[in-house]
């Protein structure tokens, strides 16, 4: 079966409408890609804007933070080294006060423990001082009866010498004693070793005390 003209004319004047409508669709089609190419453009022209507008903000942003940070690590810088300051004074002011302390209390026993052997050597000093005198006092008496009308006048010139003699070593001996319990207890010690000595050798020195 074959379409005749008023067929086709009818077909053509249904397909006329549809036509405008592809055409109107093909106008809106171009409008809209027109305005989609200017809202792309206005979107990068937007983005670029809030790209620079976000670049000085955050550039902004961190030269506030760099200087809150600085001025936070000088506050931080300041207080450690006023705690630092305030701790040294502190550890100084006690060490200060223990070593006070410990040299007081070094220096009561060492006050100590020196009267304690000044009046030990004292005492040791006295004993051999009444020794020497007892035992010399014999002797000299035994001198004197033995010698007296011969050697009366060498008996007393050495008396005499020897009395002088051996104040003056006592005497050097505790004024030597005296300083040397002031320094330490050791050179105490060899002093009164060497007192004794000085007085042994004395006591056994039978030609000092015969003449």
């Amino acid at each position: 079966m074959s379409l005749t003209n008023e067929d086709l004319q009818a077909i053509a004047g249904l397909l006329q409408p549809i036509n405008k409508d592809v055409q109107s669709l093909k106008q809106n089609q171009l409008r809209m890609q027109e305005e989609l190419t200017a809202l792309t453009a206005q979107m990068k022209q937007t983005e670029q804007n809030l790209r620079g507008e976000f670049q000085v903000q955050i550039q902004q942003s961190e030269q506030n933070l760099r200087t809150e940070f600085q001025q936070s690590e000088q506050n931080l810088r300041t207080e450690l080294q006023e705690q630092i300051q305030q701790s040294e004074q502190n550890l100084r002011t006690e060490l200060q006060t223990q070593i006070q302390q410990s040299e007081q209390n070094l220096r009561k026993e060492l006050h100590s423990e020196v009267q304690i052997l000044r009046d030990e050597f004292k005492a040791q000093i006295k004993q051999s001082e009444l020794n020497l005198k007892d035992e010399f006092k014999s002797r000299i008496q035994q001198s004197e009866l033995n010698l007296r009308d011969e050697f009366k006048s060498q008996i007393k010139q050495s008396e005499l010498n020897l009395r002088d003699e051996f104040k003056s070593q006592i005497k050097q001996s505790e004024l030597n004693l005296r300083k040397e319990i002031r320094s330490s207890e050791n050179l105490i010690l060899e002093e009164v070793s060497r007192v004794h000595h000085i007085l042994e050798r004395h006591m056994n020195d039978k030609t000092r005390h015969s003449a």
